[in-house]
């Protein structure tokens, strides 16, 4: 026998049911109005048992439309429109109309609470307070996860964007790495095929002291070593490619400056955190080639050189080895302590 799935939405003006394939294919989508009550102003009531008969019909006329056996339905999700108040005695029948989120006969509490804070008249609203609240709880230094915890929401990106919205200088733009952090599971497959071939490298440098053969022509190719040690990229075209991966390498530190930067809410201080970076990470690029010019001038320039390959395949076969590995130990960590 076929089996399909059975949706439920019970939202704050429509009920909708929908049967849908084990596959995830839609077959049938029904649909009810729910007539809202309002019997003083700023109340948000509804019906419980009209609510309930306007399923009913949204469900029956579903299974209709899909012409399928309800005994063919393996399963059932349910989803509400978010908070509400719905009364029920212990027969389960309504006590009362339910009284919706929307409602909002409770703003005398609110407005008292204002007023005890000095903050009456200046346009707070529940919500807002609620935004005031999170924000209040990163400041004092709690972790952006307790966070997401705390305020009830599915994924960490939307409690990132709820942040940035609290500030008074709220911009878009740093939304775009919420976005990014959304598609992450997608991206996943590449960045661990990444950190593989990097780990490998590293490896290689490692056991060899030396640079594979088309390393170091892709080094040598378009550049030239100045007397100064820097080394400077030929022609534009290559000077833009070279840029452009170096910006793109998966680098830690950047990638947190940039998270900085975006969360600061405006372009000013946005640019000050990354001017900030720029200004405590140049010391290392700066002496870098300084160093690496003075050791080259040693007698065993050669012996140095190798050493300080194995050293940069160190770090990559580690850095690499840590991204691919660290989810394994944490679960790892959690097994064991459930044995312990």
């Amino acid at each position: 026998m076929k089996q399909y799935l059975l949706g439920i939405d019970n939202g704050s003006t429509m009920v909708k049911a929908a049967v849908f394939g084990t596959d995830g294919s839609e077959v049938a989508v029904a649909g009810r109005k729910v007539d809202l009550l309002a019997p003083r102003p700023g109340w948000s009531e509804v019906d419980m048992e009209a609510l309930w008969q306007l399923t009913a019909e949204a469900i029956r006329e579903a299974v209709s439309k899909a012409n399928i056996n309800p005994a063919e339905i393996a399963g059932v999700a349910c989803t509400g429109h978010g908070n509400g108040l719905y009364l029920v005695d212990a027969a389960g029948r309504p006590v009362r109309p339910a009284i919706r989120g929307a409602d909002t006969r409770a703003r005398a509490y609110i407005d008292r609470w204002l007023a005890d804070a000095g903050l009456e008249g200046k346009g707070y609203t529940l919500h807002s307070l609620r935004h005031a609240a999170a924000t209040r709880w990163m400041r004092a230094g709690m972790n952006l996860r307790d966070v997401q915890a705390l305020l009830g929401h599915e994924d960490v990106s939307t409690t990132s964007r709820y942040l940035r919205m609290a500030r008074p200088g709220y911009s878009a733009g740093g939304d775009a790495l919420a976005l990014l952090s959304q598609l992450s599971p997608a991206l996943r497959p590449l960045w661990t095929m990444v950190h593989a071939l990097v780990l490998a490298l590293g490896l290689w440098l490692l056991w060899t002291g030396r640079q594979p053969a088309w390393m170091a022509s892709l080094g040598r190719a378009p550049a030239v070593i100045a007397p100064t040690g820097w080394q400077a990229v030929r022609g534009p075209a290559r000077a833009a490619l070279a840029g452009g991966l170096w910006v793109g390498w998966p680098c830690g530190l950047l990638q947190g400056a940039l998270l900085v930067a975006s969360m600061t809410g405006g372009a000013a201080s946005g640019a000050a955190a990354m001017a900030a970076f720029a200004v405590a990470s140049s010391p290392g690029l700066l002496l870098a080639p300084w160093a690496w010019q003075k050791l080259s001038r040693r007698r065993d320039a050669a012996a140095i050189e190798r050493w300080a390959i194995r050293a940069a395949g160190l770090m990559l076969a580690a850095a690499s080895g840590w991204a691919l590995t660290h989810g394994v130990w944490d679960r790892f960590a959690a097994y064991c302590s459930q044995l312990f």
